[in-house]
């Protein structure tokens, strides 16, 4: 394979383009490389969270790119957290608090098994409507959404 020459002068400038011009997996991937979370990919891609959380479940090419883009966006904040343990000028409590409620991590280690040991005693159909509550909790979990309250 032939390599162009490029002609003389400087190397032209590459063109920045504008975030509308991107395509999806394009903004998909530039939001979440950037430390952005399911809301704001949801915002700027114009969509509700609901339609987000069923064309996740429903389009496969669609949930390829968000699962990619998750981890870009662990990574982004993970690269926060490790530049503040190294001691950059960075918020150390601000970038603890966001892996907490974004990943899930914790100051320490605990497990409970309070709801798993309430299962064992039950009737199979008690078990089973525990388990049938405890679903969307671990659904939840799994797929980094922010706590229902009220």
């Amino acid at each position: 394979m032939s390599e162009e020459k490029r002609g003389p002068g400087r190397p032209k400038k590459e063109v920045e383009k504008d975030f509308n011009d991107l395509s999806e997996p394009e903004m998909i991937l530039y939001l979440y490389k950037n430390g952005w979370t399911d809301s704001q990919v949801c915002g700027d891609l114009q969509m509700t969270k609901e339609e987000f959380d069923e064309r996740f479940k429903t389009d496969t090419e669609f949930a390829r790119w968000i699962s990619y883009g998750r981890m870009l966006c662990r990574a982004w904040w993970e690269n926060k957290y490790r530049d503040s343990a190294e001691g950059a000028k960075l918020n150390a409590p601000m970038v603890n608090f966001a892996m907490k409620n974004l990943f899930g991590w914790a100051e320490k280690s605990e497990t409970t098994n309070t709801d798993i040991a309430q299962i064992g005693d039950m009737s199979r159909d008690e078990a089973m409507q525990k388990l049938r509550e405890l679903g969307p909790k671990i659904a939840d979990i799994i797929e980094m959404r922010p706590k229902k309250t009220g």
